[in-house]
Order: C-alpha cells, then structure tokens, then sequence
C-alpha cells in the first residue's frame, strides 16, 4: 500500500520504511520506488502545507516525502524539485540518491547523472537489491545490454520476489536475444503483484511474442 503524502519521521525511521525507489503509475520503483509500506512515526504532519523557513539537514525526509507525494501525483517537476533539495541537505542518503537517479533513468533523461547518484548510492549500500536493480536499469538505458545483464542478475539474487527487478531482467534478456529466458522471467514478474500498469505491459509482451522455437527476436523491440 502507499502511504498518505506527508508525515514527519526521524531520518532513521524514514530511511528504513522508505527502499528508495520510485514510485509511480507504472512501477514502485522506485521506482516506483512501490514498495513504500506505510509510515508509522509517531510525530505526523502534512508536509504539502508546512513552512520550513530555514531547512537544515534533519528536516530531509520531509521533502524526501513531499516529493515521492508529487511523484505519486504525477508531477514530477514538484518531485524532482523536492528530490533534489533533501539530496542537497543530505548527499550521503542512498535512498534519496537511488530515488531520484532511478526516476530519471526510467524517463530517459539525465543518464550520465542518474549513474553517478546510483553508483555513489551503490557504494553506501553495496548489497541493496533496488539500488543494484537501479544500476542497472540505467546502464540498460546506456545501451550495455551485458553490462545490465550482470547488475540485473546481482539484484535478482539479492531480491528475488520483486516484480520490478524480474520484469528488468527479462527485458535486458530479450535485447541480448536470450528470448526464453526473457520471458521466464516476465512470466515470474506477475507472480509478485506488479504495480497495474507494469502487469498490463507484462502480459502484452508474453501474448504479443509467443515462444516459437529457433525463432530470432524481432528487430526493433521495445523493451520499455
């Protein structure tokens, strides 16, 4: 479930209910993100209409959680705005890192600098399955299908029952033309309840291209 848009929690207590991913219509996954769980601070307060006049380091999670709101609420120009300012009280949080670096890889946009923010959200949490996921999405997205392959594989071990990270492998599968076991995992994907909008497109990619033996993927594919 998702959590209403605004709660005031310790940085500590954020951090371990929130993984850092997106969320979004399509995914977590966030990316997105997804996977939020609920917030259970005891001091709330609704972050859209509270004034921080003079924002110190502690007060990150609460633009850390306006903006996964404004994500939510598909304005991601508020979002990105509000990411970017926790990232900016608190450079050394993964989850503000990976959130807003996988946001951007999963539009298209910025991709050296969503891979610097994931890769330094890596370095702090080097055995996180949504951030080694989120790493490897954006390399898919630079065009190393092998490279994606081998994070992709990583996150999948480190987090197996996620939709997102299978549904991420079988796509870096599909490009690499490892069809089977592209959809095997897509397949896998919809056993661990898929945001709507990602079953939707699971279930078009494995009805759209049934397994026909020796047959070569489709040139062309799109695997977003």
């Amino acid at each position: 479930t998702c959590p209403p848009p605004a709660y005031g929690c310790t940085s500590f207590q954020f951090a371990k209910i929130n993984p850092g991913r997106r969320v979004s219509a399509s995914r977590a996954g966030p990316s997105k993100f997804r996977r939020l769980g609920s917030f259970t601070c005891s001091t709330r307060m609704k972050i859209g209409t509270v004034g921080i006049t003079s924002p110190k380091r502690g007060t990150w999670p609460l633009f850390y959680a306006r903006g996964i709101a404004h994500d939510r609420a598909h304005d991601w120009r508020k979002a990105e705005r509000d990411l970017q300012r926790a990232m900016e009280l608190a450079p050394d949080q993964p989850y503000i890192l990976n959130y807003l670096g996988y946001s951007w890889a999963d539009q298209g946009n910025n991709l050296a600098k969503a891979r610097v923010l994931i890769e330094k959200a890596m370095v702090l949490k080097p055995n996180d399955g949504a951030i080694t996921d989120s790493l490897g999405w954006v390399v898919f997205r630079q065009g190393d299908v092998g490279g994606a392959i081998k994070l992709l594989e990583r996150a999948a071990e480190l987090t197996p029952e996620d939709a997102t990270i299978n549904s991420h492998l079988g796509d870096a599968y599909w490009s690499a033309g490892r069809k089977r076991e592209a959809q095997f995992q897509w397949r896998r994907a919809l056993l661990f309840n898929p945001e709507p909008e990602e079953k939707v497109r699971l279930e078009a990619k494995l009805q759209d291209d049934p397994v026909v033996p020796g047959q070569a993927p489709p040139a062309g594919r799109s695997v977003q």
